[in-house]
């Protein structure tokens, strides 16, 4: 690989990390959440390039063309019913919360449709009784939100598809300067909307795009999971960390990293049977830091009884 270029995904990849740090700034501006996402599918395609990866398609050009023309129409079908209801009942606001057009949704990539129609269903279903009114019963919706959901399913793959397309048809020096200009270009301006209400942020990005932050540590917490009589650590303990929705478990050795993004707070549960659940809460989350935390359980007393 050549120097400019292994320095660039170095770059790349901590501008990945530090986006992850700061993931509610992210999700607080639909505009940088579509630049974000756009910039991960350029580092999937370069990765994908070094890596040299072999793609399996699991379903064709034209399926896939179908099932989001067939989304796109249903999705329409109902905002235009919604709609009908709202200019009936004078809600200006909701009218204008239904103004997604049909050629915005079939245009852009098929991991942006994803998301999009995500969020117009949860505002269809949320309508159900108007749609119901209209003859859009529940089987329709269930319909809908069925093939959302195969298409969603799809999206590892799309990437992957995406990316190799790209490997294919374009040189290694293609993706790295097309990278580099979507930052410089782009990105840069919908980072400098945060100008005013974050600073830091932009500060940060502009530190990290320039490489004068050569690497950026993920924001983490390394948790290890132990029974408090004898110290030996509890393989597969139950984790549970709700302001991530994750429930997972720990490794062979008691033990598992998590990565907490923008949270600033976050409250780590650890549960085996025949001890009682802790809990315990990481407060003051420093972007970039990692944090330690050792969970000890103690047997529930009627478990201890039955061993007595």
């Amino acid at each position: 690989m050549r120097q400019d270029h292994a320095l660039d995904l170095e770059m790349f990849r901590s501008l990945s990390v530090f986006f992850d740090n700061y993931a509610d700034v992210v999700d607080s501006s639909p505009l940088l959440k579509e630049d974000v996402a756009a910039f991960r599918e350029a580092l999937n395609a370069i990765d994908g390039k070094m890596e040299a990866q072999s793609v399996v398609t699991t379903i064709s050009a034209g399926d896939k063309a179908t099932l989001r023309t067939k989304i796109a129409q249903n999705i329409r079908k109902c905002l235009d019913k919604i709609t009908a209801q709202a200019i009936k009942d004078k809600n200006a606001e909701l009218q204008a919360a239904c103004s997604t057009t049909l050629s915005a949704m079939t245009r852009g990539s098929d991991f942006n449709f994803a998301v999009v129609a995500k969020i117009e269903l949860t505002r269809i279903l949320s309508y159900a009784n108007i749609l119901d009114k209209y003859g859009l019963k529940a089987d329709f919706r269930k319909e809908l939100a069925s093939d959302i959901s195969v298409f969603d399913k799809m999206k590892p793959q799309m990437n992957v598809e995406r990316s190799r397309s790209i490997v294919l048809t374009g040189s290694r020096n293609d993706l790295f300067k097309s990278t580099n200009e979507f930052i410089d270009k782009v990105m840069s301006e919908s980072i400098e909307m945060f100008n005013v209400t974050n600073p830091d942020f932009v500060k940060q990005f502009e530190d990290v795009s320039t490489g004068r932050t050569p690497s950026v540590s993920p924001t983490r917490v390394n948790i290890l999971l132990l029974n408090d009589a004898t110290e030996a650590p509890f393989k597969k303990g139950a984790v549970i960390v709700p302001e991530l929705k994750l429930s997972t478990t720990t490794d062979e050795d008691g033990k598992l990293t998590v990565k907490v993004g923008g949270n600033k707070e976050v409250t780590i549960i650890g549960r085996v049977d025949g001890f009682e659940p802790q809990e315990v809460t990481v407060s003051k989350i420093i972007r970039g830091r990692s944090y330690d935390v050792v969970i000890r359980l103690k047997a529930l007393v009627s478990a201890l009884a039955a061993t007595n």
